[in-house]
């Protein structure tokens, strides 16, 4: 599961891998961690629990003795298992953004859009310049003037993205510029160029 266990900081250790097939390798089922928890117990399609890593360097981390990361079937699953009081956190976009209005409203739940900056998700167009028609500079500009950057925001991500510049996102001040050739949605301008 992508993402699943992001507390246990997994590392792959020489002297358990270094033998046999990695994909058959028993530590597959019970990584080794460096993080504040270490791993307990999987039960295959059902949950990862992960407990407290008393050696962990951090001075009187982690705050919780365990986490249980459940498997569920799909984003609908995790946005019920939350208005159930099953679970306590849907990271990740694990939820369908359309119910994410609905479950705003819940008491004792709250949806909070930041602090995955990091993690920034990016829709990007990526053009094969080896083809002829491609190739051309202004059939790829005309591409971009066809996208209506704004409809995908409000209508797709129902509000809950923020349109780009380029690949890289803006709140990384290291590398990114708003310096960039821009290209508004205009039809009329993509069939000129075309």
């Amino acid at each position: 599961i992508r993402n699943a266990l992001p507390a246990l900081s997994s590392v792959v250790p020489k002297h358990v891998y270094e033998n046999g097939k990695i994909e058959d390798n028993p530590a597959n089922n019970a990584p080794v961690g460096t993080g504040p928890f270490k791993f307990a117990e999987y039960k295959a399609g059902q949950y990862y629990r992960l407990t407290r890593n008393d050696a962990y360097w951090g001075k009187d981390e982690p705050y919780l003795d365990e986490i249980v990361y459940q498997v569920l079937p799909d984003r609908t699953s995790a946005a019920a298992a939350l208005e159930a009081e099953e679970i306590q956190l849907a990271a990740f976009s694990a939820v369908p953004l359309a119910d994410l209005d609905r479950i705003s409203k819940v008491p004792g739940l709250k949806v909070i859009t930041k602090g995955y900056e990091g993690l920034t998700y990016q829709l990007v167009v990526e053009i094969n310049h080896r083809r002829k028609e491609l190739a051309d500079l202004k059939v790829r500009q005309a591409i971009a003037h066809a996208i209506d950057k704004d409809f995908v925001v409000k209508t797709i991500f129902l509000g809950y993205a923020a349109t780009a510049t380029g690949p890289v996102p803006k709140n990384d001040p290291q590398f990114y510029t708003a310096d960039v050739p821009t290209y508004p949605f205009d039809v009329a301008k993509a069939n000129a160029l075309l």
